[in-house]
């Protein structure tokens, strides 16, 4: 690893290219270099109603059933964050590219209260953490 100082320092030099993301590893000394590129990065918000059925004894008495139907409000984010991963040896030039990613879906309902869902660039950070830290745990 090397520090973002020592990359901010490469990529300051007078005729460094900034897109040569494998010349600025070089110049900040890495052995490999890294880039990453976002393919998916989305959260889409979706709103409906859902049923629960509860028993109710005072509905029992008015109406003479047991059971009634709760209708109440229910919200989810759904997320996916995929990222193609391109390392390069910086000796052999023999590069690899993989891609990380992950989804998942968070769901909320009106029945303890109002509806609390997280921001959604949180919860795609979230998974963005989520996705690099499975492909590294993966790939190690």
């Amino acid at each position: 690893m090397v520090s973002r100082q020592d990359v901010q320092e490469a990529q300051t030099y007078p005729d460094q290219d900034p897109n040569d993301w494998k010349t600025i590893a070089k110049r900040a000394g890495a052995d490999v270099a890294l880039r990453a590129k976002v393919l998916n990065f989305d959260a889409k918000l979706q709103e409906g109603y859902s049923t629960e059925e509860v028993e109710d004894s005072q509905w029992q008495k008015e109406r003479g059933e047991k059971k009634r139907k709760n209708l109440y409000k229910v919200k989810a984010l759904e997320g996916n964050v995929r990222i193609q991963l391109e390392f390069t040896n910086l000796a052999s030039g023999e590069t690899r590219i993989a891609v990380a990613e992950h989804q998942d879906k968070t769901l909320s309902d009106e029945r303890g209260g109002a509806i609390h869902l997280k921001p959604k660039l949180s919860f795609l950070e979230t998974l963005t953490n989520e996705a690099l830290r499975k492909f590294f745990d993966t790939y190690r």
